[in-house]
């Protein structure tokens, strides 16, 4: 819908790009996950992987926030009606399902810690 209704432009592109590079970022997300898994003898590892995991994705997170919607209040005039209403909502829509994501993966994390401060290895609750 946005590129059908919105010219592809400079300050489309500015705009939006920084949520799609810095989704890329979330790779060590995925490598916590991946290093849990396979190797679950390393309970040192999964420690500061998650914790690295949650701490990037929270700032990447809210730099791809604060960088689009920098681009998006400069370029405010060359928006139609229609971009500027769906990039609104999207944002708010995105603000608080990353907040949340990040504070899941916060709470992964200090799981983690219990679990591995435990003498049974097994998280209690």
């Amino acid at each position: 819908v946005l590129l059908l209704e919105q010219p592809l432009s400079s300050a489309t592109v500015l705009t939006c790009i920084p949520h799609v590079l810095l989704a890329a970022l979330e790779q060590p997300t995925f490598i916590a996950l991946t290093a849990y898994r396979l190797y679950p003898q390393a309970k040192n590892a999964h420690n500061k992987l998650f914790f690295l995991a949650w701490v990037s994705f929270g700032l990447f997170k809210l730099v791809a926030c604060v960088v689009g919607s920098t681009f998006f209040a400069i370029y405010w005039d060359q928006f139609t009606t229609l971009f500027k209403t769906i990039y609104i909502v999207a944002s708010f829509v995105l603000l608080f399902s990353q907040a949340y994501s990040t504070f899941a993966q916060y709470k992964v994390w200090k799981r983690i810690i219990k679990k591995r401060l435990s003498p049974e290895g097994v998280a209690h609750e």
